[in-house]
């Protein structure tokens, strides 16, 4: 019953779409029954996609993501509460009527605060470093990648069970983050367009994954510190992760004595069509890493000016000569500055910059210097409760991008409706130009109750 109420959702876009006017319509009188002062909160997002062209085999046309996350606060004494919530997640393609929904745990933690310290326990979501959409250092938790980039990292970020104690001392913080099971970033690996191999399944028979997953064990725990001040006017913050990359990379594959794949344009679409011509399955792993943060934040005048930066010890690239992995020390780093005007207008600019230490000429997908872009610019028409948002990505190294200008607006209150632009561009071995085919155009509901 259940699960065909998720597919009548997905398949009808027009449901979804009432389903959140309405609970953001009742949102005042959402769920409340006054005797026991219990209220369920939540929000439903809603992503309606159409391709803006056929150019693909097997490409979809039509894309539905929906999520819903409702929850409460449980106040079990004056300084300790139960946040419990819970998130549905669908996915609906159309061309080969690719369906898939989970029900799982949200923001679902023990909170214990005292003057000087604070202790959670549970699924729970830390944020890092003071830089924007772009970070080095904002490592924690994993991403849901299953709609590539083209939503915020905020809209990315799963929270995963983790032991979280922070200490207070007037201007000073420090936290101690231990996360018992390792969680990567969330793929689909084949069967969609945005999948990390391409849409592949139907047309390569036999495609097959190695999954390299740690054992539930504490020798695989990942561990975090981190210190934050403010001195003056500035707030920095020195942090340390010890842990694994959340992306997975390649491992090992056999290959032919001096086999190579240099100057090919070789992607990870054509990775797994190499593993099912060699009859082998496609290794993947998570590589241990150690990884020293250091971030800041600070105003001039009217800007806001903030930064992170990571010094990585060892990072798993794949080398074209016989497809196997390098692992290499790399320094990231993220600077940027905003500026809001009187007339409600908004700047927001990150550089971005990726430095692969003793870099080899036959690592594929990356250059020695990663040199890249991030644009916002906002302005918010008061009057009619309507913002036009455009934001911009541009990686120099690759010659690759993403634009997406949309129009937002709130005139209802509690929900918010989006119409907008996804185009990406670039080579068909870049991260971003993997993706090309991909260019469509959305609306996007998010209702709170």
């Amino acid at each position: 019953m259940k699960k065909e109420f998720l597919r009548s959702l997905m398949r009808n876009p027009v449901a979804g779409f009432l389903l959140s006017v309405v609970l953001a319509g009742a949102a005042p009188q959402v769920v409340q029954a006054e005797e026991d002062n219990f209220s369920l909160t939540g929000e439903i997002r809603e992503h309606l996609a159409m391709d803006m062209q056929n150019d693909l085999p097997n490409e979809d046309q039509f894309a539905n993501h929906l999520e819903i996350i409702a929850g409460h606060r449980f106040d079990l004494d004056d300084d300790l509460y139960l946040q419990a919530e819970g998130k549905i997640n669908s996915f609906y393609y159309d061309q080969r009527d690719f369906e898939k929904a989970d029900l799982r745990l949200h923001n679902f933690f023990l909170d214990y605060g005292q003057e000087k310290y604070d202790l959670r326990v549970g699924n729970q979501i830390v944020t890092w470093g003071k830089s924007d959409e772009l970070s080095a250092i904002d490592i924690v938790n994993p991403e849901d990648m299953r709609r590539g980039l083209v939503r915020s990292r905020t809209e990315r970020k799963i929270p995963i069970p983790m032991i979280n104690l922070r200490y207070f001392e007037e201007e000073n913080e420090g936290q101690v983050v231990l996360i018992p099971f390792f969680k990567g970033h969330e793929f689909d690996f084949d069967d969609t367009d945005w999948a990390a191999f391409g849409n592949i399944q139907s047309d390569l028979p036999g495609f097959r994954l190695s999954r390299d997953k740690p054992d539930s064990s504490l020798a695989n725990a990942e561990l975090g510190l981190r210190f934050t001040s403010t001195v003056d006017s500035t707030d920095y913050g020195i942090s340390y992760f010890h842990g694994r990359d959340d992306m997975p990379g390649v491992s090992t594959m056999s290959a032919p004595e001096g086999f190579s794949i240099r100057g090919l344009e070789a992607t990870s679409e054509d990775l797994a069509r190499y593993s099912v011509a060699t009859m082998q399955d496609l290794p993947l792993t998570n590589l241990r890493q150690n990884i020293l943060g250091l971030e800041f934040e600070t105003t001039d005048g009217e800007f806001g000016i903030r930064g992170d930066m990571a010094l990585i010890d060892r990072r798993q690239f794949l080398s074209a000569d016989g497809i196997r992995p390098l692992e290499k020390p790399v320094v990231q780093y993220v600077v940027g500055a905003d500026y809001s005007t009187v007339t409600d207008v908004y700047f927001n600019l990150q550089f971005s910059q990726q430095y692969i230490q003793n870099y080899t000429d036959d690592i594929l997908y990356f250059k020695e210097f990663t040199n890249g872009i991030w644009f916002n610019f906002a302005k918010t028409f008061s009057e009619t409760e309507l913002k036009f948002d455009l934001y911009y990505y541009r990686d120099f190294s690759r010659s690759s991008d993403y634009l997406s200008p949309r129009f937002v607006s709130t005139y209802w209150e509690n929900l918010e409706i989006q119409f907008g632009l996804d185009i990406i561009g670039g080579p068909r071995d870049s991260s971003l130009g993997f993706y090309r085919h991909n260019d469509q155009v959305f609306v996007a509901l998010d209702a709170d109750f």
